[in-house]
């Protein structure tokens, strides 16, 4: 039996937290599930190395990927006539084990006792964003919480392809760093010396290439230690970096400069599908632009959002407070206006998501297009130099010998 941390909700939504002994993780969620609990947080007692963070983002991409299929299948059975309760009773039957199955029965009993679904979803934060709650009350309110629920699924799904895509994409350029910095070390730790011996028999008499790789072989091997421990620095020192808002604010801005353009884009789109799908949802602009800089990844955009939501409470109009950041891609702004002058402002905005997304490939394709053939030289490159150093170096020594 293993003893477990936990952090969960209980039916009066109130955050609690305790241990709990058994013999998996799976049979503690289950277990915690039983007894009317919400599991938000589940891990080993024994396992401080493991950082809290990481487990809590196990469980909110598990319930992340389960809300998807809810909110799509709870849109298909109300657009098959049944009521809401009746819908709910339907979608926790279908969910079987699932993990979100425990928050939608509280949900559930939340809808029987009268409580509205938005004010029923407000208890989940962790779980159900901003976004979904207040869509939710804005489809509750004009009565087209089916329609609301099945764009908002197609907005998630959107998303979370476009954030697969990136993901995909960048696996083998960062394989191939890896690979190549692997194989320098190998070849000069330990091929390299292995000539060592040989070529000590002619000093000065080596060729230029060979003297340069065998310096370059005693130097790595002299400062092992040091590489190591400043590379282990370094990325403990960048993560550290990044939690302080100065750094944090200091690496978004550099990344919005560089990759051609890809975060700017992505996070544009992100901002662009969000607001547009609250509008269109029936949200006003002063409570779904928080919303949006909630969901926006880099600081810098957010803190733009977060400015131009003071402009708009102030009187400004959406694309002017928009043009004034210089942080979104121009043609946001003037279609935005267009938008707001036909009052088609959110339909404009999915189209514009839509747009980026696409620009986002792009660049993407042609990101990947440029860094694997020069990854894949560099590597090649080095590797043929080290060879051929050697080679010389052997060719040199059988000379002397004749």
């Amino acid at each position: 039996m293993t003893k477990f941390d936990y952090e969960a909700i209980n039916s009066a939504g109130i955050t609690v937290t305790g241990h709990i002994n058994s013999a998996s993780s799976q049979a503690a969620f289950d277990e915690l599930s039983e007894k009317g609990l919400i599991p938000l947080d589940l891990r080993s007692a024994y396992a401080s190395q493991v950082p809290k963070s990481s487990v809590q983002i196990k469980f909110r991409n598990n319930y992340k990927s389960d809300l998807r299929l809810a909110i799509r299948m709870l849109a298909m059975l109300l657009n098959a006539g049944l009521t809401l309760e009746k819908a709910m009773e339907s979608l926790i039957q279908q969910l079987e084990k699932k993990p979100i199955k425990a928050p939608l029965e509280s949900i559930l009993e939340s809808l029987r006792e009268g409580i509205s679904f938005a004010d029923a979803l407000v208890k989940y934060p962790k779980i159900f964003p901003k976004t979904l709650v207040s869509l939710v009350k804005a489809g509750e309110f004009n009565g087209q919480l089916a329609q609301v629920l099945g764009e908002h699924a197609q907005h998630l799904d959107k998303l979370d392809k476009l954030q697969s895509r990136l993901q995909s994409a960048l696996i083998y350029p960062v394989f191939l760093v890896v690979t190549i910095c692997v194989t320098l070390t190998i070849i000069l730790g330990y091929v390299v010396p292995q000539f060592q011996p040989l070529f000590d028999k002619l000093d000065n008499g080596l060729p230029l290439s060979t003297r340069i790789v065998i310096e370059g072989s005693d130097w790595m091997i002299g400062h092992f230690f040091e590489i190591t421990s400043a590379t282990i620095i370094s990325i403990f020192a960048f993560i550290a970096i990044s939690k302080r808002p100065a750094g944090r604010l200091a690496i978004d801005s550099l990344a919005l400069k560089t990759f051609f353009g890809l975060i700017q884009k992505a996070e544009s789109a992100r901002f662009c599908r969000t607001l547009g799908s609250l509008l269109v949802g029936g949200t006003d602009m002063a409570t779904a632009l928080p919303i949006c800089a909630d969901t926006l990844k880099n600081q810098v955009m957010k803190n733009a959002v977060v400015s131009i939501t003071e402009q708009v409470l102030g009187g400004e109009n959406f694309s002017k407070a928009l043009q004034s950041q210089n942080i979104f891609p121009v043609l946001i702004s003037q279609l935005s206006h267009v938008g707001e002058q036909s009052g088609e402002l959110g339909p404009i905005l999915l189209r514009l998501a839509e747009i980026l997304d696409q620009e986002v490939e792009t660049t993407l394709d042609r990101l990947v297009t440029l860094m694997v053939p020069s990854l894949t030289l560099v590597m090649g490159g080095g590797v043929a130099f080290i060879i051929a150093a050697i080679l010389s170096g052997i060719m040199s020594v059988n000379e002397l010998a004749l």
